[in-house]
C-alpha cells in the first residue's frame, strides 16, 4: 500500500504537509508537521530527505514506552498491540516515527499528524490540532493493511521546494 506525503509549506522553522492514504472508494488525508528543510542536518531540527521509505513496526525505545502508557486509551492499546510506525533506511537518520504532537518542538526529526493546521496570532505558526484523533484513525488504517500482509511504502515529495524554485524564492 502506498502513502503520499506532499510537503507544502516551510516557514524556516517547520514544514506543513498533507499525508494521503487510500480509503474505500476515496482518499483520506491527515496534515503533517515536520522540522524545516536544511541542506546540512542539524540533529532533531531537520526534516528527513524526500524519497520512498518502507514503514515497519517498532516495539522498543522511549516513544514506544511512553505510548504504551499514553493517557488516551486507544493509543495505549494500539501501541501495545502493534507498536509504533517507523520509517526504514532513512539516510543519516535513525528511529524516524509517525506520532502525535502539536508543533515543531514535538517532531525531533519525526513526522507528526493532525486534523487541522492552525496559523493565527494566538498560536504560533506550525501548529496542528486534533493530533490524537488524526493519529488514531490513520494508524488503525495502516495497522489493518499490515495485518492483511500489505507492505506500506511512504513517498515524500518536497512540493514546497518546487514551489519556491518556481517563484525564485
Amino acid at each position: 500500500m502506498n502513502l503520499l506525503l506532499n510537503r507544502l509549506y516551510d516557514n524556516g522553522n517547520d514544514t506543513l504537509g498533507i499525508l494521503y492514504y487510500p480509503a474505500v472508494k476515496s482518499c483520506k488525508y491527515v496534515y503533517t508537521l515536520e522540522d524545516t528543510y536544511r541542506p546540512v542536518k542539524v540533529q532533531g531540527q531537520t526534516r528527513i530527505p524526500a524519497g520512498q521509505y518502507k514503514i515497519d513496526l517498532r516495539k522498543e525505545g522511549g516513544f514506544y514506552e511512553r505510548f504504551c502508557q499514553h493517557k488516551n486509551l486507544a493509543i495505549r492499546e494500539l501501541t501495545k498491540k502493534f507498536g509504533m510506525l517507523e520509517l526504514q533506511d532513512v539516510p543519516g537518520y535513525k528511529y524516524v516515527l509517525i506520532h502525535t504532537g502539536n508543533d515543531a518542538e514535538d517532531t525531533e526529526g519525526c513526522i507528526i499528524v493532525g486534523n487541522k493546521p492552525v496559523n493565527n496570532s494566538n498560536i504560533k505558526n506550525g501548529y496542528l490540532e486534533d493530533s490524537t484523533g488524526a493519529y488514531i484513525e490513520f494508524v488503525r488504517y495502516v495497522y489493518d493493511a499490515m495485518g492483511q500482509g500489505k507492505q506500506i511504502i511512504l513517498t515524500i515529495m518536497d512540493v514546497d521546494r518546487q514551489i519556491n524554485k518556481q517563484f525564485g524564492v
